[in-house]
């Protein structure tokens, strides 16, 4: 067992001095889950009390994150700041399984749109389909490999820069939403990008079921880490129904398709709190005293 394991077997969580609220549901009292990041480096990971929604101690600012995305990330999280061919290859065959998932819920001369679209293969797909398929993608070598190599039709920016306009049937957010410093306030916003009855599809890592080492699970690019129960509530508190899921709670992503609601409901899961501390405890190897958890905001 690593010198890491070691320190972490036996861990006793603690509250977290975290001052601002809950994303999901505005709690104020935080557990923290860990205090390094997959790589050793300082990083406080808190699960929140009340729904057990696991985030950043400090939720990095609008600023920070558009000079870490535009500048920083492929070479920090990915190292390489242009795709390899290695990951060309990956990423076509992963959209390629993409498109042919959602082929059924998309119908010819539908409109769609790529918040995050990497390197564009996810929409090429759609394009070479024929459908109407654009997106955008802070991240400067990526964005213009879509543009150069694959012809895609992306655009740098960010969720905050499309217009709040209903133009678009169906919206992509895959490997987006553990990204984002506010991701209620970017489903609100993406809520509106969508046409009556328009679709949402979200993937993002599955904390319940992580394919990473233990101690090996927190990053400072991910902001936001999402249980299958954590997901649904977010999505729902955000103007969403879930039409169909396409992941199991064990899998090592989770992949939900969304539609459009006319309602906002925040329906908190009372056994949430305790699955996340149970997944994350299992993940990293945790002996957690159970009895400390009796009581939530």
């Amino acid at each position: 067992m690593s010198q890491s394991a070691r320190d972490a077997k036996g861990k006793s969580l603690h509250a977290s001095n975290r001052t601002c609220g809950c994303e999901l549901c505005a709690c104020r009292r935080f557990e923290t889950l860990a205090e390094r990041d997959r790589r050793g480096d300082a990083l406080e990971t808190v699960a929140c009390w009340r729904c057990g929604l696991v985030s950043h101690a400090r939720i990095p600012t609008d600023d920070e994150l558009a000079h870490y995305y535009e500048e920083e990330y492929r070479q920090d999280y990915n190292g390489e700041e242009t795709p390899s061919p290695r990951r060309v290859v990956r990423e076509w065959d992963r959209g390629r399984q993409r498109f042919q998932q959602l082929q059924p819920f998309v119908a010819p001369g539908e409109r769609v749109f790529e918040i995050g679209a990497g390197i564009g293969c996810n929409l090429k797909h759609f394009e070479l389909a024929g459908f109407d398929a654009s997106g955008i993608e802070p991240g400067l070598g990526f964005g213009q490999f879509s543009r150069e190599q694959l012809h895609a039709h992306v655009r740098p920016g960010f969720w905050r820069d499309v217009p709040a306009a209903p133009a678009y049937d169906i919206v992509l957010l895959i490997h987006v939403l553990e990204h984002l410093n506010s991701p209620s306030q970017a489903l609100r916003h993406i809520r509106q990008l969508l046409r009556p009855g328009g679709r949402l599809f979200i993937e993002v890592p599955n904390l319940a079921a992580p394919h990473a080492a233990p101690n090996k699970l927190f990053h400072y690019a991910h902001i936001y880490n999402y249980t299958p129960w954590s997901l649904a509530m977010l999505a729902r508190a955000s103007g969403f129904e879930v039409t169909r899921v396409f992941s199991h709670e064990r899998d090592r992503n989770l992949a939900l398709l969304l539609t459009r609601a006319h309602e906002f409901t925040l329906q908190v899961d009372p056994d949430s709190y305790v699955k996340t501390l149970r997944a994350a405890a299992l993940a990293n190897d945790w002996q957690l005293d159970w009895h400390k958890f009796d009581g939530l905001c």
